[in-house]
């Protein structure tokens, strides 16, 4: 996970734009979806094209971002990190499940470890 310390991504997805900033927060143009508290470790696959049912995958969770309009609770994002092949890091998709909680996932060579 040293390989993310300090680094931020930028990512634009139809009218927005993301801020991921790992061990630090997430943004949304210039809303706080969450801050960094942690990860954790979980079998199965997020894409079972890209990676095996049977390999172990990490996501990173932010909470505690800003309040909701609609409902007052706090956005929360979760990062899932994906195996890839290819040397260039993506993120391949943003997601809002629920009302004011976000997934994305993210490929990079560091999910195959």
């Amino acid at each position: 996970l040293y390989h993310f310390y300090n680094r931020c991504y930028s990512y634009h997805f139809d009218k927005y734009r993301y801020d991921i900033c790992f061990f630090n927060d997430v943004k949304q143009n210039n809303v706080r979806l969450g801050k960094y508290t942690g990860f954790e470790i979980f079998e199965g696959s997020v894409n079972s094209d890209v990676v095996k049912d049977s390999e172990n995958k990490i996501k990173f969770l932010f909470t505690q971002g800003e309040r909701c309009f609609g409902n007052n609770k706090s956005r929360q994002f979760i990062l899932y990190l994906e195996c890839s092949i290819n040397e260039i890091e993506d993120i391949i998709n943003v997601s809002e499940p629920e009302v004011c909680s976000y997934e994305a996932t993210l490929r990079s060579p560091m999910g195959c470890l």
